[in-house]
């Protein structure tokens, strides 16, 4: 009896735990996802660079705002290992 007590009190919180977990695995899984199609981005631009299918200007551009989207997307990475460190 004291067992079916327990789980009814405790059995929210474990749910809302496997919930949050999930999240976060999702999370995380999106994050590196985003990094894979940076680095496929970065490889095209490279090639067309070296084909001559773009500019200095343009690769440097592009290369600029492909290198931005991937330090924003290390640094939200980051956070997680940096927290409770001083700055």
């Amino acid at each position: 009896m004291v067992l079916l007590v327990d789980d009814l009190i405790l059995g929210p919180g474990r749910f809302m735990s496997w919930i949050f977990r999930q999240i976060h695995q999702m999370a995380e899984e999106e994050l590196q996802g985003e990094a894979e199609r940076i680095k496929q981005e970065l490889a095209e631009l490279y090639d067309q660079f070296e084909k001559g299918a773009i500019n200095d200007e343009e690769f440097d551009a592009r290369e600029h705002a492909l290198l931005d989207r991937m330090a924003a997307l290390q640094g939200k990475d980051g956070d997680h290992a940096e927290t409770g460190k001083e700055t």
